[in-house]
């Protein structure tokens, strides 16, 4: 430790910590994370696998919420606004709440617009959620063996 004598007199040891440093290290970390972090989640690839599935028993107490390639809602084939189908969902789920929800989308549209309508489903309380899907016959190939690097398209129903 550093201690100090004035005038011939012993003073007590110097107990300081300069932080310097160490705000110096902590801001260089900082800035190498900000520099990495969004390089890092743009570097993971997905493919998404093709897969054939049997379809599930239709329930009696199901909806079809459609969701088309301009964007329009249905409901069981009517169409609805999007600020009501949170509320449409929420009554019918009240009546019973066993009701699931079949969620059929283009596959022109974007997925931030499928998710939109996951989310107004889910906060219309609905627990039971499927996605529906073209089938997926011999036809259908595994992702990548065209050597595209694209997965393959399904044929429209």
């Amino acid at each position: 430790m550093i201690s100090g004598t004035k005038g011939g007199r012993h003073q007590a040891p110097l107990a300081e910590i300069n932080v310097t440093p160490l705000v110096d290290v902590m801001l260089v970390m900082l800035a190498i994370f900000l520099v990495v972090a969004p390089v890092m989640t743009k570097a993971i690839k997905v493919e998404l696998p093709s897969v054939s599935a049997q379809g599930t028993v239709p329930r009696s107490h199901a909806v079809t919420v459609n969701l088309d390639a301009a964007n329009r809602i249905f409901v069981d084939g009517r169409p609805v606004e999007a600020a009501r189908l949170q509320p449409m969902l929420a009554r019918i789920v009240a009546h019973d709440a066993k009701t699931s929800v079949s969620l059929r989308a283009d596959r022109r549209e974007s997925f931030e617009e499928v998710a939109k309508i996951l989310a107004v489903v889910g906060r219309a309380g609905v627990t039971q959620v499927s996605v529906v899907t073209a089938a997926c016959d011999q036809e259908c190939a595994p992702p990548n063996s065209s050597g595209t690097g694209h997965p393959p398209t399904l044929p429209r129903q």
